[in-house]
């Protein structure tokens, strides 16, 4: 799984418009709007010098465009528990179940194939899963 910004949350979240945004990050693209869609659905990525230029541009640090929003809410034992938003996450690493949770009612659970991931690739998971939960509701 790539290292990615989640280009769709930081364009809603700071009411940026989406075309203007494609055409500055692919200035040169014949059809920048595919372009940033590839972007945004995993499959194309921003190189180094796009995100600096954005990161510039909506005026806040590189690293910032990285964050995932989720925090370490607590740990008991092999329970790893996450929060964002109205999502709840549990995580066990001694059974590698892992349980989401949107408002309190259990939506999502699965065991994690053991494996190393690192944590820009678990916290993608979980975005592309809730991403998938919020796309069922409506």
């Amino acid at each position: 799984m790539k290292t990615t910004i989640d280009i769709d949350k930081i364009i809603e979240s700071r009411g940026l418009d989406s075309n203007e945004v494609a055409h500055f990050l692919f200035p040169a693209h014949l059809h920048p709007v595919l372009a940033l869609r590839r972007v945004a659905e995993g499959e194309g990525e921003l190189d180094a010098a796009q995100i600096k230029r954005f990161a510039h541009w909506i005026g806040v640090e590189p690293g910032e465009l990285f964050k995932t929003g989720w925090e370490l809410d607590n740990i008991k034992g092999d329970l790893f528990l996450f929060k964002r938003d109205n999502y709840a996450v549990k995580y066990d690493i001694g059974t590698n179940i892992l349980q989401i949770f949107d408002n309190g009612s259990l939506f999502h659970e699965t065991i994690i194939i053991s494996k190393a991931v690192t944590l820009t690739e678990f916290t993608a998971k979980l975005n592309q899963i809730i991403k998938k939960n919020e796309s069922n509701k409506n």
